[in-house]
């Protein structure tokens, strides 16, 4: 108890340190990974709605204040910082040294990873605020990028160069996933779209009952969406057809998690549900007294998520028992874990990385 406090007065002054001290969730018997100390904050100059990622020793995210970040993972020093001309929301992709983002401005940069240095860029007619889907195994290699202007666009990841470009439809506002032999992205006209990823040609299309809320996810054949009709559905990536569909109490504007033979769905009426993913069977429900507006996180047998009243929770992935609750100076974003750390931004315009360790009992 005595690290978890030391690291509150980092972030909560005072008699709020009681906050943390009456997280006491339910106690699990076995250890659990749980924040024990901040290794450091970073602040940038306006909100990060984006979720950082890391790779190779350095995390990279982007903020509102027009900027990608890339912060060393270890203590936080900032490496280098990018300009754009508008909000980068969308989270960044890693791949064989190159680090892929699209910005508000329409923009999706290619940048050197180690510098920061610009490689080149690809314009687009709308806003980029999700992030690309990037299929190293394809050759060329390529980035499927998603943008407000309802084009589907597949570029090389060398030279940006366009390989094809699908649509228009309604606008893109959320991130592409690949599944199979296409890349399944989700349209403000409320259709789920698998477009070949050869040809560019559509493949099939879904609908999944007014527009998309969150990003799709892929799990072992399988792509989960969530659309405004207050549905989850559960569609067979190589034709379209559906496998299953739960009808839920609450909305949801957050994409589900789909891993370990599970999805995960966090909905505004505070509620964090577990889905059999081969059957949408409920598995377990877990509540807090608060919406929740971001995509779960799951490792480490633990399924991480963000409240909408400054908190991180982590619930067990296992049963959905809830473990542990971490107070923020504003809203988190969807969480990340990083080794032994737990990377995430907040609306406070801070990216945060605490330190995760195992220990019994009440935080």
């Amino acid at each position: 108890m005595a690290g978890i406090l030391s690291l509150a007065r980092h972030l909560w002054p005072g008699p709020l340190l009681l906050a943390l001290a009456l997280t006491a969730c339910q106690t699990p018997a076995e250890p659990v990974l749980r924040p024990t100390e901040l290794v450091w904050s970073f602040s940038a100059g306006d909100y990060v709605r984006s979720t950082p990622i890391s790779a190779e020793g350095t995390v990279f995210v982007g903020s509102d204040d027009n900027h990608l970040y890339a912060i060393e993972e270890s203590g936080g020093t900032v490496l280098w910082r990018f300009e754009t001309a508008d909000n980068v929301s969308a989270s960044a992709r890693v791949q064989g040294g190159t680090v892929f983002v699209g910005s508000w401005d329409g923009v999706f940069y290619a940048l050197e990873a180690a510098s920061g240095a610009l490689k080149w860029r690809y314009v687009t007619d709308g806003w980029i605020t999700e992030a690309a889907a990037i299929d190293a195994s394809s050759e060329p290699p390529r980035a499927y990028v998603a943008s407000s202007d309802g084009f589907l666009h597949a570029l090389t990841l060398t030279e940006g160069e366009l390989l094809w470009r699908w649509g228009p439809v309604g606008g893109f506002r959320t991130a592409p996933a690949i599944g199979g032999d296409s890349v399944l992205a989700s349209s403000e006209d409320g259709r789920l779209y698998a477009i070949d990823r050869t040809s560019g040609e559509l493949n099939w299309s879904f609908s999944g009952g007014g527009a998309p809320r969150g990003n799709p996810a892929v799990l072992d054949g399988t792509v989960y969406t969530v659309a405004a009709d207050r549905r989850l559905h559960a569609v067979h990536v190589s034709d379209g057809a559906q496998v299953w569909t739960r009808t839920l109490e609450h909305g949801a504007i957050a994409g589900p998690a789909a891993e370990e033979d599970a999805v995960f769905l966090a909905d505004l009426g505070g509620n964090l549900r577990g889905f059999d993913a081969k059957t949408g069977a409920s598995l377990w429900s877990t509540r807090v007294d608060t919406p929740l507006r971001r995509t779960p996180h799951i490792g480490s047998g633990l399924v991480v998520f963000a409240g909408d009243n400054n908190r991180l929770y982590a619930a067990s992935l296992d049963d959905g028992r809830l473990l542990w609750s971490f107070p923020t100076r504003g809203d988190p974003t969807t969480p990340v874990m990083a080794g032994d750390m737990l990377l995430f931004g907040s609306l406070d315009r801070r990216i945060y990385a605490l330190r995760l360790a195992a220990s019994e009992g009440e935080p």
